[in-house]
C-alpha cells in the first residue's frame, strides 16, 4: 500500500500527465517526465509509465515501414525457375 504522501502525489500528477499527452499525443514517457520536471515535478520515469498504463494512454507514433518496396529498385528476373538443377555446379 502507498503511504498517504506518495498517493496524494500521484493523484496530483495524473491530470499534469493528461494534459500533456492530450497536447502532445506522439510524446512517450520520457518527454512526459522532461515537460514535469521543467514544471518543477522531480519524478521519476518508471512512475510515469505504470501512471501511464494505469490511465490506458501511450504515445502516438507511425509504424515503420520496412516491407515497403522501392520503387526505383530494379527487379532482376528469376533466370533459373524452369531449369532442373541436377547435379553440382550446373547452374
Amino acid at each position: 500500500m502507498l503511504p498517504i504522501g506518495l498517493f496524494a502525489k500521484e493523484i496530483e500528477l495524473r491530470p499534469m500527465i493528461n494534459e500533456i499527452h492530450l497536447q502532445y499525443p506522439c510524446i512517450d514517457s520520457r518527454r512526459i517526465r522532461t515537460e514535469l520536471v521543467k514544471k518543477g515535478h522531480n519524478v521519476n520515469r518508471k512512475r510515469i509509465v505504470r501512471i501511464m498504463r494505469d490511465m490506458v494512454i501511450g504515445a502516438i507514433c507511425p509504424n515503420p515501414k520496412t516491407k515497403q518496396a522501392n520503387k526505383a529498385r530494379k527487379v532482376y528476373p528469376y533466370l533459373l525457375r524452369d531449369i532442373e538443377v541436377t547435379y553440382p555446379n550446373q547452374a
